[in-house]
């Protein structure tokens, strides 16, 4: 019996593209700790870490409270652990934007917030 979940995450790193942290509006302040921990993980283990808004429903029209949680989980991960690589962007139900390790990002890399 295989693993669903783990063959799509290896199609996705074969893919090339970055690892996805996921949020959603509603998420709480703890929770968006454990998601920026989670983040500094992949960014020590991999280049890039893409992190990703979803709204659902009556989400959608509350984008502020979206960017809010963005905002307060790039603000624990951004200054220490990370350089911003593109702004956040929404597109439809979800606002996401791309962040690179200090380590691995040359100087010309990064993005004023």
């Amino acid at each position: 019996m295989s693993d669903f979940g783990k063959s799509e995450y290896e199609r996705a790193r074969a893919d090339g593209s970055p690892p996805v942290v996921r949020l959603r509006p509603t998420t709480d302040e703890l929770s968006t700790k454990f998601k920026a921990n989670r983040a500094i993980e992949l960014l020590e283990t991999n280049n890039e870490v893409q992190i990703v808004v979803v709204m659902r429903g009556r989400e959608k029209a509350h984008s502020k409270q979206a960017h809010a949680v963005l905002e307060k989980l790039l603000s624990l991960v951004v200054p220490a652990h990370a350089r911003l690589i593109s702004n956040p962007e929404s597109d439809g139900a979800r606002i996401s934007c791309t962040i690179a390790s200090v380590a691995h990002s040359g100087p010309g890399d990064a993005v004023d917030r």
